[in-house]
């Protein structure tokens, strides 16, 4: 009895061994995945690298795997000094992938250490000795963007705002030449290489940040005085245009008031030349028309006797009243 019991145990004890060991000798290669073996901690065999099942030794290989996708790094900001002595905190970032996971695997063990030592390539390489508009610009600014760039302005007013000789583009390029053949060592390809964010020391963010405000205000009050002197033409032009316009107004009134003159005294003249007694007729209206202008209540008014004034009352008197005075 219990040797069948042994045996029965001993029959459990394979059959679950068999079923173990069938179940560890494959493995499933995911999509996004690379994978290799290794036997007593030992590489052994091809890397996998399509998605896919695959077969090895139960209990003594062991399959491990490792991302086939872009990876990505994250640098932390740092300060670094730039060639024209300015603070600046630069946060670069970068995309990697591992391409030997054999190779990757005898370096690292795993993608935490790389990530460790990645910080202390990529962080290095990016503290170049170059001047600050090389790092912060990419693209030289051209004569037409001048034009229509206030940016322009500011450098035409003294701005620190001037043109690069070297790029942030080469830069970035410069710190991926100095990456790349370190991580092809470790089993690894570098992809690209980037500056995230570049900003100001906080300690002299306020003095840089007074000092782009005093040129702003600078070209401001440059933009003010331009206004402030357009406007002053302008209306010194109108001003000369209204005088002028009043002027010819007043030329074009008095020739039609010469015009109307002439033809009013024309018109008179015709009236009055009908006759001979027209010319003597004509003076006695305006004789009467000149005497209530003349002789007033309050006014002493002292003629000669052959004053024409005084011609035409002479006459009106009757001639017994003329011959008694």
């Amino acid at each position: 009895m219990k040797l069948k019991q042994v045996l029965l145990g001993l029959v459990v004890v394979g059959v679950v061994l068999v079923l173990f060991g069938f179940y560890d000798c494959a493995y499933v290669v995911e999509e996004g995945q690379q994978a290799f073996l290794t036997q007593m901690g030992s590489p052994v065999g091809p890397e996998r690298t399509q998605a896919g099942c695959y077969w090895k030794l139960p209990f003594i290989q062991s399959a491990n795997f490792f991302d086939n996708r872009i990876l990505a790094w994250d640098g932390n900001a740092n300060l670094v000094s730039t060639k024209d002595k300015r603070m600046i905190y630069v946060a670069p970032f970068a995309r990697w992938r591992i391409v030997h996971p054999i190779q990757f695997f005898q370096k690292f063990r795993d993608e935490r250490n790389a990530l460790s030592r990645l910080d202390d390539i990529l962080d290095g390489a990016t503290k170049t000795n170059h001047d600050l508009a090389d790092i912060v610009r990419s693209n030289q600014r051209t004569t037409e963007e001048d034009t229509n760039n206030v940016s322009a302005i500011a450098t035409q007013e003294g701005s620190r705002l001037v043109d690069f000789t070297y790029g942030r583009e080469k830069i970035e390029k410069e710190v991926f030449s100095l990456a790349a053949p370190t991580l092809k060592d470790w089993g690894c390809e570098l992809l690209d290489v980037r500056l995230q964010r570049v900003k100001y020391e906080p300690a002299n963010l306020s003095k840089i940040t007074a000092r782009m405000a005093a040129e702003r205000i600078s070209v401001a009050e440059k933009y003010r005085s331009e206004g402030l002197g357009e406007a002053n033409r302008i209306s010194g032009e109108k001003e000369k245009e209204q005088k002028r316009l009043i002027s010819e107004a007043n030329l074009t009134s008095l020739e039609i008031r010469g015009k109307a003159d002439a033809d009013a005294a024309k018109i008179y003249a015709d009236a009055y030349n009908q006759s001979k007694d027209a010319p003597e007729f004509y003076q006695f209206m305006t004789l009467l028309d000149l005497y209530p202008k003349l002789l007033t209540s309050n006014d002493t008014l002292i003629l000669t006797t052959d004053s024409d004034l005084l011609r035409y009352l002479k006459q009106s008197q009757p001639a017994a009243a003329a011959a008694g005075h």
